[in-house]
């Protein structure tokens, strides 16, 4: 693994079972052969609809679940084989800040208090110390110390995803996931946050994995971006790239219902590609595209044959045969 990689995900799966009725079993791949890499003090951002199997990507790298096969390794070290015991020494290098920042705090617990656990991963420092980074760590998100002695519910929650963020950060991590950051914030408190995650990045080189199905967001904080569908990644590559000249026809598809209203010069390269339909399971031994039924440029052979990730330029991988022709035949329509 390069120095730089500060996580490396390699041929991740997760599969759920099912049920169908009383008797009957399912089962269904939520993650499917997914790997990536992520780099120090870069934002990787993972986009797709819900059901995308995104958000179980995250949950395996947390070890809030189990991977059926597959390795994820930070810093150069397996984390998945770990015990429970051997992972706790990796915690305080991993943390998260979640979608609902009103769900995530407990009730009963001052702001001060739900700052100082995080602390605790922080052998280093004693009571008194912790004390005194409580406040340090609210000034950092931009908050008066006087928040220390509040309650979750006496708080907006803008202030309270900032202290979500603080939590995140006081045990010092490298690598920050963020879950729908912003999705539970009103529209006029999101650029906020997101300046502030901006600033944070810069400050203490973090590391994200940024989870959203919100594209804005995606372009103000992301420096790469993993398009998933059905459990499969089908494009990687850099924002801009991602951004200018989609090639699969599932981003594409996204950045048409995206930028859907807006001025036809604000729009992108490929934004007038529409999929067909929503989400749609596929039979457990369904060998070809998943996107097969939803694409407008589909042929036969997409529906017969496994499609492979393929490098089409460096740093640019897309799961599509038919991805330069597809990007040729946008390209001429414009």
């Amino acid at each position: 693994m390069q120095n730089n990689h500060v996580l490396e995900v390699k041929d991740l799966v997760k599969t759920y079972t099912i049920r169908h009725g009383l008797f009957q079993r399912g089962y269904l791949r939520a993650v499917d052969e997914v790997s990536f890499y992520v780099k120090q003090s870069e934002t990787l951002a993972l986009v797709g609809e819900s059901g995308c199997g995104k958000s179980t990507v995250g949950k395996c790298i947390l070890r809030l679940i189990d991977l059926d096969s597959g390795a994820i390794e930070f810093q150069g070290q397996e984390i998945q084989q770990l015990s429970a015991a051997e992972f706790k020494s990796y915690r305080k290098h991993i943390q998260m800040v979640f979608q609902d920042p009103l769900g995530s705090f407990n009730p009963m617990m001052k702001v001060s208090r739900a700052l100082i656990e995080p602390l605790r991963l922080r052998d280093e420092l004693s009571n008194t110390e912790r004390k005194a980074e409580v406040i340090r760590l609210l000034e950092d998100v931009r908050l008066d110390h006087s928040f220390a002695n509040l309650y979750p519910k006496q708080m907006s929650g803008g202030q309270l995803q900032r202290v979500g963020i603080a939590r995140a950060i006081a045990s010092q991590p490298e690598l920050v996931f963020l879950d729908e950051p912003t999705s539970a914030l009103d529209m006029s408190i999101r650029g906020q946050i997101v300046n502030l995650l901006l600033d944070l990045q810069q400050e203490h080189n973090l590391s994200y994995v940024l989870v959203t199905h919100d594209l804005r967001l995606v372009r103000s904080m992301a420096d790469r971006v993993i398009v998933m569908y059905l459990g499969e990644i089908v494009e990687e590559g850099q924002a801009e790239e991602i951004f200018n000249q989609p090639m699969h026809p599932y981003t594409q598809g996204l950045l048409s219902a995206a930028l859907l209203g807006e001025e036809s010069a604000d729009r992108q390269y490929g934004a007038d590609v529409q999929l067909q339909g929503e989400i749609l399971a596929l039979p457990p031994d369904y060998k070809g595209c998943k996107l097969y039924r939803r694409c407008p440029f589909a042929q036969d052979r997409c529906a017969a044959e496994p499609q492979i990730m393929e490098e089409i330029v460096p740093g640019r991988r897309v799961r599509c045969w038919r991805a330069v022709e597809i990007q040729a035949e946008v390209t001429q329509g414009e």
